[in-house]
């Protein structure tokens, strides 16, 4: 996929399976919304426009983050990223069906979710910027904590 200036990764919550006459479309649920705001939106979660490459590099890109892999941009934002995780830790729980007994390590869901969110990490040449839904909860307190010691290169707004 060609570079362009902006990307996207979102969570597949964010993406509607209807339009507003109740057809089957997937389509990010705010993209009229970043319309108004003018930003040009190549949305790759919508089946008919991932057959094609964005090709106006006006547009921004946006990705599932379970489809990010090949997204590149010189800067790439990661809305939501918390709810992935916590995504990914319930994906883990159906997968492999973790035992109840004292057997069971739950640092293992909390790895395995951990390191699928280091692909959409990666994607940015430049600018990397990360959204969370919930601030205060526990990956977000991780990511605080990475923040707070790469200040010279990480900034932390809440």
């Amino acid at each position: 996929m060609r570079m362009g200036r902006t990307g996207y990764c979102t969570n597949f919550a964010k993406v509607s399976e209807k339009d507003e006459d109740k057809r089957e479309a997937r389509r990010f649920m705010l993209t009229d919304e970043w319309g108004q705001w003018g930003i040009k939106l190549w949305d790759g979660t919508s089946k008919d426009i991932r057959t094609e490459y964005p090709r106006d590099l006006q547009q921004h890109r946006l990705v599932q983050f379970d489809s990010c892999r090949g997204l590149e941009g010189w800067v790439v934002a990661c809305l939501w990223l918390d709810e992935f995780v916590a995504y990914k830790q319930r994906d883990f729980d159906k997968k492999h069906k973790p035992p109840t007994d004292e057997l069971f390590d739950p640092e293992t869901r909390e790895s395995f979710a951990y390191r699928w969110s280091m692909i959409p990490m990666t994607r940015a040449v430049d600018t990397l910027v990360i959204t969370l839904r919930n601030s205060r909860g526990r990956y977000a307190e991780i990511l605080r904590k990475v923040a707070m010691k790469c200040k010279d290169f990480v900034e932390w707004i809440d």
